[in-house]
């Protein structure tokens, strides 16, 4: 799933040599680490919605951790670093992307013929599981 993007290309760093290495890679972990956290509860939640009555608990852990996502991504935008999930050639993950990134994006012409579902549009999470 992925919200809008509404960052200006001009927000994007040109790079992050600014950052160190391991703390280029210390975001990156948590936020993959977070979005497979989310990912199982979703699909838990799924996969598992015909034989259970009550898998409340597994949507508000969903919501919970989509709204830490959210608002990490937020806040790493503010210090300059720009957190993006499920662009071209980094499909199903997060990663820091640059302006080159931003641009390629920008361009990029979806060849899947099953585009993600939600692709293009703001998400409001509190309809899940409704």
């Amino acid at each position: 799933m992925n919200p809008i993007n509404i960052q200006s290309i001009n927000d994007y760093p040109d790079d992050y040599t600014w950052l160190s290495t391991d703390d280029q890679q210390k975001i990156i972990n948590y936020m993959n680490g977070m979005q497979e956290l989310a990912n199982r509860y979703y699909e838990t939640y799924r996969n598992n919605i015909e034989e259970y009555k009550d898998l409340g608990t597994y949507i508000k852990q969903y919501n919970h951790t989509i709204t830490s996502l959210t608002g990490s991504k937020n806040a790493y935008a503010i210090l300059g670093i720009m957190v993006e999930y499920d662009w071209p050639k980094h499909k199903g993950k997060w990663f820091l992307a640059t302006k080159a990134d931003a641009i390629f994006a920008e361009n990029y012409q979806e060849e899947d013929e099953n585009p993600t579902i939600n692709k293009n549009i703001l998400l409001d999470y509190t309809e899940i599981g409704q």
